[in-house]
């Protein structure tokens, strides 16, 4: 089916779909959502990203590329009341055939708005084994809200086996449940030129000759940044053309101490490809909570070895084509470090790992069927 042409519309066809995520910013889920967005727009459907917060780094893209966003303008934490009647109604304004939310909060509102008007919710569950002792007060609420409201749900998706598994022991009610791996886009997440992989350690200051190891994720409890910068402590006093550089939302004001040298803060950065590009060696260090961390796959589909903790579904993206290691170990991180230094798979084994498992196509049609069947069970 190609961008001109139509879904046909029939009783036990799918035609309009409406997203529903907080915001559009750099972030995993957020970058997924603008995938399959984008792939579901391409294929005919009509598409409708629905935003707590309009103005995020991703959503301007989104809109040039046709995908309908709805912004719900909600004022901040307490504006409550008035904004779920503005998402009520947008709902009445699109009238989609099923609504798909993204994360706890969206999942919520999506299944009480349920009661004032009748239709189809899907759950987008992407997290597991969270440490809800680092978060506020609403954080722990609004996950035990999650779980007594989950019996409600048409189809809940997962992106990871281990977030279903979680939620499972939890005691969510997990009667229609899939899991669904993330789809990374590989067009746009690809071994770039030597140009412009020296354009983009040029604009950070770094010289070609140097090893570069990269974190790219938002400051977070579960991230725990804390065990990469004790490996980066020790391993750029031993090694001194080795650089570290660390991306996302957070990083370029968090008050970490005693950095070490050659470390560079970047805060948001819109151009992941170019910068997974300049890196020889891509760290995840997190600690719990993870469930399809789509930064790995999109450095391996970069050709980037990559190191990561076993948490999540991280192993099983991995595969045989890098290094896991176990959470909250700054040894072993070092020494996996050192590890990759001297030896990595190659750039061809690494891509091909994420291009043969988890490519855009193989998810959007897995989701596009979970979201037919619970349109159509309605």
């Amino acid at each position: 089916m190609t961008k001109s042409q139509k879904v046909p519309l029939s009783p036990s066809t799918l035609s309009s779909i409406f997203i529903l995520i907080r915001s559009l910013d750099m972030g995993g889920a957020e970058r997924q959502v603008c995938v399959l967005a984008r792939a579901l727009h391409q294929k005919g459907y009509k598409v409708t990203v629905g935003l707590f917060y309009s103005g995020g780094i991703l959503e301007k893209k989104l809109r040039e590329e046709g995908v309908s966003i709805y912004a719900l303008d909600k004022k901040g934490r307490w504006d409550l009341v008035g904004w779920f009647w503005r998402y009520l109604k947008a709902i009445r304004d699109v009238n989609p055939d099923v609504i798909y939310s993204f994360l706890t909060t969206s999942n919520i509102v999506a299944i009480i708005g349920c009661l004032f008007i009748r239709k189809p919710v899907v759950w987008g569950i992407r997290a597991s084994n969270m440490d809800l002792e680092n978060y506020d007060w609403l954080a722990k609420l609004t996950a035990g809200v999650e779980k007594k409201l989950s019996r409600f749900v048409k189809v809940i998706i997962f992106n990871a086996n281990v977030s279903h598994q979680y939620c499972q022991s939890l005691g969510y009610q997990l009667n229609n449940a899939v899991v669904i791996p993330n789809g990374i886009d590989t067009n746009i997440f690809k071994p770039e030129s030597e140009s412009k992989k020296v354009a983009t350690r040029n604009q950070l200051a770094i010289p070609l000759d140097a090893l570069v190891v990269g974190m790219l994720a938002r400051v977070d409890p579960m991230k725990d940044y804390e065990t990469f910068l004790d490996a980066a402590r020790v391993l750029s006093l031993k090694y001194k053309n080795l650089y570290f550089v660390t991306a996302g939302i957070g990083t370029d004001t968090a008050p970490w101490q005693s950095l070490p040298v050659r470390f560079l803060r970047l805060g948001r950065w819109e151009d992941v490809p170019a910068l997974l590009n300049a890196l020889n060696i891509m760290v995840l260090s997190s600690s719990y909570g993870e469930g399809f961390p789509n930064v790995i796959g999109e450095a391996m589909a970069c050709g980037i070895p990559t190191i990561a903790t076993d948490v999540g579904d991280a192993a099983y993206i991995i595969g045989d084509q890098g290094i896991i290691i176990p959470p909250r170990n700054p040894k072993a991180l070092i020494q996996a470090i050192e590890s990759m230094m001297q030896e990595a798979p190659s750039k061809d084994m690494i891509r091909d790992r994420i291009v043969s498992h988890f490519d855009v196509p193989q998810m959007v049609n897995q989701t596009l069927k979970t979201l037919t069947q619970a349109y159509v069970s309605s």
